[in-house]
């Protein structure tokens, strides 16, 4: 698993929780009518599952996915067959970063966020699912399943 210091976010993730929404993850928390705030550390795979069940409306759920991989991946994006002569390869590196209000910089800033939420939690794996900023669920993608877990530890599980 990737350590903390590998966290990173995008904002593809937040456009990606949007368009779940929320599922089985809205019918359960419409039921209870209680708030929700889950925050999802995941990189770019394995992706969140999407669950499609409930009104999305009537939940009072917020949800921030944060992409661990993505100031990697941009990274990557930045030093890939670069000129191996120094001031060449810094040259092309400087022409390749993307004016300071483009999408690809946000995704940056968003991974800086990512990164540090996951440090104040102490989040060392991922994928990670923060309920409410106090109760973590390791190992899931699927939101549901992810809320149905956090139920069970509260004992409001449905029977």
């Amino acid at each position: 698993m990737t350590e903390v210091s590998h966290f990173a976010a995008s904002t593809t993730s937040l456009v990606l929780a949007v368009s779940l929404s929320l599922g089985n993850v809205a019918w359960a928390a419409s039921e209870t009518s209680e708030s929700v705030r889950i925050e999802v550390f995941t990189g770019h795979n394995p992706p969140i599952q999407p669950v499609r069940r409930g009104d999305a409306a009537s939940a009072k759920i917020t949800i921030e996915v944060y992409e661990i991989d993505g100031i990697e991946r941009f990274e990557a994006i930045l030093s890939d067959r670069l000129p191996t002569d120094p001031d060449a390869a810094r040259q092309a590196a400087m022409a390749r970063i993307p004016p300071p209000d483009s999408a690809e910089v946000k995704q940056v800033a968003r991974a800086a966020v990512g990164l540090v939420r996951a440090a104040e939690y102490g989040i060392d794996r991922y994928p990670a699912v923060v309920f409410n900023g106090h109760a973590v669920v390791y190992g899931v993608t699927d939101l549901g399943e992810a809320l149905r877990h956090y139920r069970m530890w509260q004992g409001k599980a449905p029977r």
